[in-house]
């Protein structure tokens, strides 16, 4: 076309997800019209998921709020930023001087993960601290647990994948969380190697894999339990990596003597003859590398679980060994200079965990929680007990959210503030996935007016006098980036494209060099207690990450369907149910309705739904979710719900 003109610009994925793509986005005459994944980067390699392809329908989705709003007598009312914000500060300010500063709080989550999103906490601790929101709702327990047997969480990357005789996918669905990691599977595969599933429900991941172990929901831990019984019992035992590098495996092997394997096997629900099989199998075949997942540890004694699965890669020896260890992911800001969110300057403190999110606004007295800030996230819909949060948010009396859509939190809501997209900001991003660094550049112009975060909360630190918020997003980025110089990578070379961290290994304690007071991996000694098939009546609910959106983040545009929630079909005969009949999910003293779905694969006792849809859309499968908190790491145990079933309508 005459006139016309075209580009193509390097930017970053800033999702939640391991795979942190590195995307070149065109654009044409001003406008976003394509994206497609990097073929220069080792991870992306040209191609994107389904996801990333659908960052196109967000940008100009007619749902997008593009105005601040007021609700006025229930109703949504335009206004301009310099109102918004000045009625923000005298709201935050009103509740300060009356209350105190923890009246006030501000709830952030991982909607987007860059760099200068770290600087909303720091508006608040230049405030003088206000309540928090403490923990995870994703990873917190595996983190823990890993950091107790290791020092810190980390992993290996996936170009490493190769290098392994075995892999071990437990708990993890790359096929619909983790796409990126699916080549180097299948060159693995290629070249030999093969590869297990460890997972309750029979995703998609199961047809890369030579074989599928379907143990009971939460048993995870007897399953590494019993093959670490079985490997000690077998001979099977790096002993120069147990008495060299570990410490603890005295009191492990004793906790495992205490119990049966009969026993173990029971409680995972899988033949003892398959679980021999499998230890031996692992024991056997060098290297073996565990790609451990999330919904592995979404559960009460999810850390316990971990430091179960960690054991049997210590005690054979596949730590620090090519193709070998259990990862699980990494600390995606590790690089930037955390300093700047300045904690010290918070005088008063106070956190709620987001795994009781409700519960812990409603129960907070002292003062009570007036005013709620909340940036990256939709905890209405993605909490635990979510109408509990619903509750919550409702008795607070003033509620700001910075978003791009009228999402469930939205509508609790008292003052909107749309913020601008990944294509319209200038940014950093990590990854947990792999050990590259992006930028994210902005493609186009912001969308009518939306306004970054650091935009937003420099407008009201200039309207509360508070001075250390200046500075343009680059001279900001300049600062986070601060730690990365000495290592010889500047701002310059991270906004010209991907770089990898210098100093982080692809294999990580290569030396067997362990940060734990002693210097050496540190063996558990704990099996978690409440046998997983030990029940209440009802039936376990898997709510799980599906293909098409991360979490919450779903258009309005293709939301409506009821829930789909899949049975076995034993179970769905005793229900009275078939193939598209309506049921009803009953838990926390909420009724939500969903749609039959037969599935043989599925375990008996077990649900399975996928997690994120909207509450306002008849989905919002959080609020048949109890609040239940992991006893380390602060993590949501979503996958600890019991819920009752019955046919028909709410």
């Amino acid at each position: 076309m005459s006139g016309s003109s075209e580009r193509v610009v390097l930017t970053t994925c800033t999702r939640d997800c391991p795979d942190g793509c590195s995307m070149l986005a065109t654009v044409r005459d001003g406008r976003l019209v394509g994206l497609r994944g990097n073929p220069d980067h080792p991870v992306t390699r040209g191609f994107l998921c389904r996801r990333s392809r659908d960052y196109v329908r967000r940008v100009y989705s007619p749902n997008r709020v593009l105005h601040p709003m007021r609700r006025v007598d229930g109703n949504w009312q335009q206004l301009s930023w310099d109102d918004a914000l000045d009625y923000m500060a005298e709201r935050i300010a009103d509740y300060r001087d009356r209350y105190g500063l923890l009246s006030l709080m501000h709830y952030q989550d991982n909607g987007s993960m860059t760099a200068l999103k770290m600087l909303n906490a720091r508006f608040f601790n230049l405030l003088g601290g206000v309540t928090t929101a403490s923990g995870t709702l994703c990873g917190g327990a595996g983190i823990a647990g890993q950091t107790m047997d290791f020092g810190y969480r980390t992993a290996h990357e996936p170009m490493d994948l190769p290098n392994s005789r075995l892999i071990l996918l437990w708990g993890r669905n790359p096929v619909a969380t983790n796409v990126h990691l699916v080549p180097f599977l299948k060159e693995a595969r290629a070249k030999g190697a093969t590869l297990v599933l460890i997972d309750p429900v029979r995703t998609r991941t199961a047809d890369l894999c030579h074989m599928h172990y379907q143990p009971i929901p939460g048993s995870d831990g007897y399953l590494a339990a019993a093959m670490g019984k079985i490997l000690l019992d077998e001979g099977l035992v790096d002993w120069d990596f147990v008495e060299h590098h570990s410490e603890g495996v005295d009191g492990y092997r004793s906790t495992l003597e205490s119990l049966s394997l009969e026993w173990l096997a029971t409680q995972c629900g899988l033949p003892l003859a398959d679980i021999r099989k499998l230890a031996i199998r692992y024991g056997q075949t060098k290297p073996a590398s565990i790609w451990a997942g999330w919904g592995l540890q979404r559960r009460e004694f999810g850390a316990e679980i971990y430091r179960l699965v960690d054991a049997i890669a210590a005690l054979t020896g596949n730590v620090g060994v090519p193709g070998g260890g259990v990862s699980h992911g990494m600390e995606e800001r590790e690089y930037w200079d955390w300093g700047l969110k300045t904690p010290n300057t918070a005088i008063e403190r106070r956190e709620i965990p987001k795994a009781r999110l409700g519960e812990g606004i409603l129960a907070a007295n002292d003062p009570p929680v007036k005013m709620i800030t909340i940036s990256c996230s939709n905890p209405a819909t993605q909490s635990p007990h979510s109408l509990k949060v619903r509750e919550a948010f409702q008795k607070a009396e003033f509620v700001v959210l910075l978003d791009s859509f009228l999402t469930d939190t939205a509508d609790l809501a008292h003052l909107f503030l749309p913020v601008t997209s990944p294509f319209e900001e200038e940014d950093l991003v990590g990854s947990y996935g792999h050990q590259w660094l992006g930028p994210v550049t902005p493609v186009i112009e912001p969308q009518g007016e939306a306004r970054t975060d650091l935009r937003i909360f420099q407008g009201l630190a200039e309207r509360l006098g508070i001075q250390e918020m200046e500075g343009t997003a680059r001279e900001w980025l300049q600062r986070l980036a601060a730690p990365l110089e000495p290592l010889g990578i500047t701002l310059e070379m991270l906004q010209a494209g991907p770089v990898r961290h210098p100093t982080q290994p692809s294999v990580p304690f290569h030396d067997r060099v362990f940060p734990t007071p002693s210097g050496r991996f540190r063996f558990t000694s704990e099996v978690p207690p409440n046998p997983a098939g030990e029940r209440s009546d009802g039936y376990v609910l898997l709510s799980t990450h599906p293909d098409r959106a991360i979490h919450a983040q779903i258009l309005p545009e293709d939301q409506g369907e009821l829930l789909k929630v899949r049975v076995n079909p034993v179970d769905a005969e005793s229900l009275g149910l078939s193939e598209g009949d309506a049921l009803v999910l009953r838990s926390n003293g909420t009724r939500i309705q969903g749609l039959t779905v037969l599935d043989k694969s599925l375990g008996r006792g077990v649900l399975q739904c996928d997690q994120g849809g909207w509450i306002k859309f008849g989905q919002g499968v959080n609020q048949v979710v109890p609040g239940i908190l992991s006893c380390q790491g602060l993590c949501a145990g979503f996958y600890e719900a019991i819920v009752q079933v019955e046919k028909g309508g709410v």
